[in-house]
């Protein structure tokens, strides 16, 4: 499997600031996104959309969230 990682930032809200994230390839054409411990109230089916410095490099919904490789509704 070759995973491509990419680093740039992420809103989960509109009106919160970026967020450092690492992006991680899956071979199911889903990217998985990896934020740092902290971030609050991102759940299934909003939006993550993911920017390099002011540009907007494109966004998705999120299907799942995991802690701990674990399903959860909400952090």
């Amino acid at each position: 499997m070759n995973k491509k990682i990419n680093k740039c930032t992420a809103k989960f809200r509109y009106r919160q600031k970026d967020v450092p994230v690492e992006l991680e390839y899956l071979d199911n054409n889903q990217i998985l996104v990896k934020y740092p411990e902290g971030v609050k109230r991102v759940t299934p089916g909003q939006a993550c959309v993911l920017y390099n410095e002011e540009e907007c490099l494109g966004g998705g919904i999120i299907k799942d969230v995991l802690k701990n490789n674990k399903k959860i509704w909400y952090l």
